[in-house]
């Protein structure tokens, strides 16, 4: 796990945004994207380590990738949702086709949204910015 600081007085509104991801090469691309942009970024490759931060920890937006082993992103989810946390600031990433029922999983847990690898560095810009402004706006 790897976490850069900010002073959020100098950068505000930018966000903590924490990724939990199995695959290095996806959070590198993230931190170095996500870091230029002044975000405090961190990741957990573990996803059991993940649930924990997200637990312990308070994030402005949470990229939770789906298909990770020891525990799947709907795991994580799951056990979210029993303890009453806020899920509608993650944001599900996934290279797998879902079907409909784990579609209409995914927006039972009020998540923000799914997006879909491989994702453009676009996508991932507007994603961020979509979110933080909504989040300051509401």
């Amino acid at each position: 796990m790897h976490t850069w600081e900010y002073d959020q007085s100098k950068y505000s509104p930018n966000m903590r945004i924490l990724q939990v991801e199995d695959a290095p090469k996806i959070t590198d691309v993230f931190s170095k994207i996500l870091t230029m942009k002044k975000h405090a970024y961190s990741y957990e490759h573990d996803p059991e380590l993940g649930i924990k931060k997200i637990q312990n920890e308070n994030f402005d937006l949470i990229f939770l990738d789906l298909t990770m082993p020891k525990l799947s992103g709907f795991d994580i989810l799951e056990d979210l949702k029993q303890k009453n946390f806020d899920t509608s600031k993650i944001i599900v990433i996934t290279a797998s086709t879902l079907s409909d029922k784990e579609l209409d999983q995914l927006k039972g847990y009020n998540i923000h949204e799914i997006i879909f690898k491989p994702i453009s560095l676009q996508k991932l810009l507007s994603t961020v910015e979509n979110f933080s402004t909504k989040t300051i706006l509401n």
